[in-house]
């Protein structure tokens, strides 16, 4: 009787143990997901500071070239 009980409980402890584990693994996959969310508005982020730089040389080079006609 006492060895079925002392069963029972380690097997709690391990369907325990296995439900925590599946939970940080499922928690490690979330942060993974938003940090990589992050980057990748980082990224945007990067690229349309460029373009907008892009089109400031451009509309810069354009004023410049118009004067110089003038």
């Amino acid at each position: 009787m006492l060895k079925r009980l002392e069963k029972f409980r380690m097997l709690e402890k391990l369907r325990k143990l296995e439900r925590f584990r599946r939970l940080e693994k499922l928690r490690k996959l979330e942060r993974f997901r938003m940090l990589e969310k992050l980057r990748k508005l980082e990224k945007l982020r990067k690229l349309e500071r460029f373009r907008k730089l892009k089109k400031q040389k451009r509309f810069k080079r354009l004023e410049k070239s118009k004067k110089s006609k003038k």
